[in-house]
């Protein structure tokens, strides 16, 4: 075995809607910052567009959440990007649900 290298061939691929769903999850995390910092520097008075903003961030958290699982499921494929899609897009919710916690 000496001087002999072994490859190891896999089938193993990334899925495209895993990769959809790390990217939902990013725009979801740089749209919630972006309306954090907004609403620091304006004080707290915001405009309506940023709860609109808040609940398309939902419904793609929601979309990236299903969309990872499901790949999460799948054999042969690399985890990496459901795990990361899934990650994101439960951090975003965790997010949103703590602002409405501390809205009310």
């Amino acid at each position: 075995m000496s001087g002999k290298r072994r490859v190891l061939f896999t089938t193993r691929k990334h899925p495209l809607p895993a990769v959809f769903s790390a990217v939902l999850g990013l725009i979801t995390a740089l749209s919630l910052a972006y309306a954090i910092v907004c609403s620091f520097l304006l004080g707290g008075d915001i405009p309506g567009r940023f709860g609109a903003a808040g609940a398309f961030c939902t419904l793609f958290s929601l979309a990236g959440i299903v969309i990872a699982l499901y790949e999460l499921r799948q054999p042969d494929v690399f985890k990496l990007f459901p795990v990361l899609g899934l990650i994101l897009n439960g951090g975003g919710l965790v997010v949103l649900a703590f602002l409405l916690w501390i809205a009310y």
